[in-house]
């Protein structure tokens, strides 16, 4: 299935506290003279089904970076 979105970053690492909280990847395209990411694949190393309960700190990164509208940390910081 192709969405016909343009790849935004490339696929990648993310950060929570200084470690590897995953790997995303978001598409986009520019809208208005601005980029604007539609949709963003994101992934949590190490956590199970219910990453809360597994992995507390990398589903507050994620949660965070969703309701913020900001992309997640590609360094670690």
């Amino acid at each position: 299935m192709d969405l016909k979105l343009p790849p935004f970053t490339k696929y990648g690492t993310w950060y929570d506290k200084k470690q590897v909280g995953g790997w995303s990847q978001s598409f986009g395209g520019l809208k208005d003279r601005k980029n604007v990411t539609f949709l963003t694949y994101a992934t949590v190393r190490g956590a199970a089904h219910e990453v809360p309960f597994t992995s507390p700190s990398q589903a507050l990164t994620l949660f965070r970076s969703l309701l913020s509208g900001t992309p997640l940390p590609r360094f670690s910081a």
